[in-house]
């Protein structure tokens, strides 16, 4: 059975595996700007209803 990432380790070392990971995360992504091929919906002014359908439009549009 595999087991899982910091299982059985001291919490030091959890402690620097996630602030390592999440710094190198950080450092290789702009999080206030979409990647390349990546669609924005602003959804603000929109019901559930309508953000959904307007995903599935997208979504519709992405594939044909």
């Amino acid at each position: 059975m595999a087991r899982r990432a910091g299982e059985g380790a001291d919490v030091a070392t959890v402690r620097q595996a996630v602030l390592g990971r999440d710094k190198t995360d950080s450092a290789v992504s702009s999080f206030h700007e979409a990647a390349d091929g990546v669609l924005t919906l602003d959804t603000t002014d929109l019901t559930i209803e309508e953000a959904v359908t307007a995903v599935l439009d997208r979504a519709a549009e992405a594939r044909a």
